[in-house]
């Protein structure tokens, strides 16, 4: 797993700017939206983690039971919630062992394949979510409050080009003037 950058004091864009003047071609304006974008990502998570860690679960083990959640039959097999949460199926096998040992999960054999197995959630899981979704959603409904409708979807649409873009960063350094 990847140590989430931290950021405590984003540069202003007076300091940006001055650096920016180095190199022609960069706009000091998209690299403080970028620093800012990552500090927020990265309180957000650090808040995520200790606020799961109350509960006792983590964001992980959460994000695995939501999946199973959110599915109609509350199952999915090992290999779907590695593909949909996006780690790899040495990850779920672990974080399904955990909250197998916790009661919060089972794995039964898969009756279309014998030699897989389905997930499913427990009466323990669906109650521990009972319990935490309508405190949760509440929580983030607080941290999203003063955002108007307009500015939310605003939000989401600039997110998501963000999202399609990302391919840009696991590409190697290119001279700016070279951008498509």
């Amino acid at each position: 797993m990847r140590e989430p950058i931290i950021f405590r004091k984003v540069p202003n864009i007076e300091v940006l700017q001055t650096c920016a003047q180095q190199h022609a071609d960069i706009d000091a304006g998209f690299i403080e939206a970028f620093l800012i974008l990552v500090h927020t990502s990265s309180e957000l998570l650090n808040a995520g983690v200790e606020y799961f860690h109350e509960y006792g679960t983590s964001p992980a083990r959460f994000g695995l039971m939501m999946q199973l959640h959110m599915n109609k039959e509350h199952s999915l097999s090992p290999s779907d919630l590695a593909e949909r949460t996006g780690v790899t199926r040495a990850t779920v096998t672990g974080l399904l062992d955990g909250l197998t040992r916790d009661g919060y999960i089972q794995r039964k054999p898969d009756p279309n394949d014998r030699r897989s197995q389905t997930v499913h959630l427990t009466a323990k899981a669906q109650s521990f979510l009972d319990g935490f979704l309508p405190g949760h959603f509440k929580r983030i409904q607080g941290l999203m409050e003063n955002i108007s409708d307009k500015e939310k979807k605003q939000l989401v649409s600039i997110l998501t080009k963000i999202l399609g873009n990302l391919s840009v960063l696991n590409r190697g350094p290119q001279p700016l003037s070279q951008k498509k």
